[in-house]
């Protein structure tokens, strides 16, 4: 076992992440310690820059920048709202219903999962509400479960990253827990009028903030 700690100084706060882990140590599901509740969430916030929505068709549409909160409330599961600015699909800008040119918001659910890379790495699944949106008059509709990894855990600077290629996310599937994970493959579709395709989440989410300041999390 290995304990990690993080720390943010340039806001101005101290968070802990002590991560347990091992890699020789049999697989077992994400926790965080003591598990948060609906009365007592784990809540954090984020940012991100450039992020693109890409489909296998190669449409994009392009974000400047984004931000987001939500909030863990059981051991692996929680909520996430994600704010997109300066969102365009070539010259035409894209908005979800009832939000300004440019803007994309997304409500997620997000859920912790161990991802195997010789040894066990924390990840983090994201499945959205459908997130219908307009892009000039063009319309688009995302779903599906994208999965990012941590990185950044023991530095200044922790993150949530997700890459994709030609449309197609990088990472696809999971170890834990078996009941999400096993046997299945996740990704994004995109629908621009024409059917569902495959599509990916290309971002980094900079994590800026966590409450309470120290966080146990076991996988």
């Amino acid at each position: 076992m290995k304990p990690l700690k993080l720390f943010s100084l340039a806001i101005g706060i101290i968070l802990t992440v002590i991560a347990l882990s091992s890699a020789t140590a049999a697989a077992e599901n994400p926790e965080i310690l003591p598990n948060p509740t609906s009365e007592k969430p784990v809540t954090f916030t984020s940012t991100s820059e450039a992020t693109k929505l890409v489909s296998v068709m190669k449409k994009t549409i392009a974000c400047t920048k984004g931000k987001s909160e939500g909030a863990f409330t059981s051991a692996r599961e929680g909520t996430l709202t994600i704010d997109l600015e300066g969102c365009a699909l070539e010259a035409a800008k894209c908005n979800t219903t009832g939000d300004a040119a440019g803007v994309i918001l997304i409500k997620s659910k997000v859920t912790l999962v161990d991802l195997e890379k010789g040894e066990l790495v924390l990840g983090e699944a994201n499945t959205p509400e459908g997130v219908p949106a307009k892009c000039g008059v063009l319309k688009a509709e995302f779903r599906g479960t994208v999965i990012g990894e941590f990185a950044g855990i023991g530095t200044p600077t922790p993150s949530v990253v997700f890459k994709q290629k030609e449309g197609k996310q990088t990472i696809t599937k999971c170890n834990q827990t078996k009941a999400f994970c096993e046997g299945k493959e996740y990704s994004l579709e995109a629908n621009f009028g024409l059917g569902f395709e495959k599509a990916a989440l290309e971002a980094t989410f900079a994590i800026t903030n966590i409450s309470p300041e120290t966080v146990f999390v076991d996988f």
